[in-house]
């Protein structure tokens, strides 16, 4: 086990997503003097997924003031 695995949700994956995996979603930002990372965890439905992270996902509540 190493700090990510698939299934990957990448342009080019073959990667093919099934009910039941469960996958983290992990958008970052970077630039030169640092960057953010939000994650979230989302269950595989039959009819999409369901969000199993329970935290704000706005700019401003995920911002430092």
């Amino acid at each position: 086990m190493s700090g990510h695995e698939g299934p990957w949700l990448a342009e080019g994956s073959d990667d093919i997503l099934q009910e039941n995996m469960v996958i983290s979603v992990e958008p970052g930002i970077y630039w030169r003097q640092g960057g953010y990372r939000h994650s979230d965890t989302v269950l595989i439905t039959a009819d999409g997924y369901r969000k199993l992270t329970d935290f704000p996902s706005d700019l401003e509540s995920m911002a430092l003031a």
